[in-house]
């Protein structure tokens, strides 16, 4: 029996590895996936040759650089450079081999530091990122119009999924790099092993919103067979958390005692805030969210299991 392509980018990523975990949820399609290890996105002969040899009918482009504020605030060239090229070269070849239909994955750190809240999507481009994460930010803020004028010039079929905080199982555990979540899991662990402190940048009072990676699964499955259109889609949960409450809730999971947590408010905090508005996709789809203190239990329980490979690499 014969079943459509999807191409999947990004496939060690978090979210990449959540659809790796979830096959079940897409039996009906034949599922290839990529990664930088196997093609450099940045680089146009890589990608054609990669189309060629696959002809997906549907592309999930999940593939990005990013990290946490440590990266994001030193790489701004490149976290731009990079992700714009790899958007283009995406586009680019699901005209060329006429892709019935593609995901571009966008974030909601592209939003303005000045939008008005909780951010709706059409709050994008009318003003200017944080600085701490600008080239990454204006890299995704760039997919929006490159969806609307492919779909226009090209009759294309692209649409913009705009996800807020993804974390999970096999997420990015560098220290060196990590955003803030998974970063936090590792150090809570390392300081219950150590019995040390855990270590917070800033002083805890800034707001996030994090969506568990096996969520977008069905959400992405979700925007292939019923969304359409080049209005960009916020797709995260609209539950915000204090890092405090969310270092917290890791403390519970990893059993180090909340006591032991440290803020160094002499680090960088980033945004205070940046809620999106999901109303729009809650309305067509009626999602319904994994609640955050289960997902970090979830994601600390995977930890625990991997904690000397985790750490074994980090030596590396």
């Amino acid at each position: 029996m014969h079943k459509d392509k999807i191409l999947i980018t990004g496939s060690n990523g978090v979210l990449g590895n959540a659809f790796k975990r979830n096959l079940n949820l897409l039996c009906d399609y034949e599922i290839k996936f990529t990664s930088g290890r196997e093609v450099d996105l940045t680089d146009s002969e890589s990608v054609k040759k990669l189309f060629d040899n696959i002809n997906p009918d549907y592309v999930f482009h999940l593939a990005a650089k990013s990290g946490g504020i440590g990266l994001s605030k030193n790489y701004h060239a490149t976290l731009l450079r990079d992700n714009i090229l790899m958007s283009i070269n995406i586009a680019d070849n699901c005209i060329r081999k006429k892709v019935r239909k593609t995901l571009f994955t966008l974030s909601s750190g592209m939003y303005p530091e000045a939008a008005n809240l909780p951010i709706k999507e059409n709050e994008n481009l009318t003003g200017s990122p944080h600085n701490s994460n600008s080239g990454y930010a204006y890299a995704k803020s760039f997919i929006e119009p490159l969806i609307k004028s492919y779909n226009q010039q090209y009759k294309a079929n692209f649409i913009g999924l705009v996800p807020n905080g993804i974390y999970g199982p096999e997420d990015n555990f560098d220290l060196q790099n990590a955003p803030m979540l998974p970063s936090l899991i590792l150090k809570a662990y390392q300081a219950k092993n150590n019995n040390s402190n855990l270590e917070v940048w800033g002083d805890g009072t800034p707001l996030r919103q994090y969506t568990f990676a096996d969520d977008y699964v069905q959400i992405y499955k979700w925007c292939l067979e019923k969304y359409e259109g080049s209005e960009i889609l916020n797709v995260g949960t609209s539950d915000e958390f204090s890092i405090d409450s969310i270092a917290k809730m890791i403390c519970n999971s990893t059993g180090l005692s909340t006591s032991r947590i440290k803020y160094l408010k002499d680090k960088p905090r980033g945004i205070f805030r940046r809620p999106i508005d999901n109303s729009k996709f809650i309305t067509l789809s009626n999602f319904k969210y994994l609640k955050l203190p289960e997902g970090i239990d979830r994601t600390c329980k995977w930890l625990k299991y991997n904690y000397e490979l985790i750490t074994s690499k980090s030596k590396v």
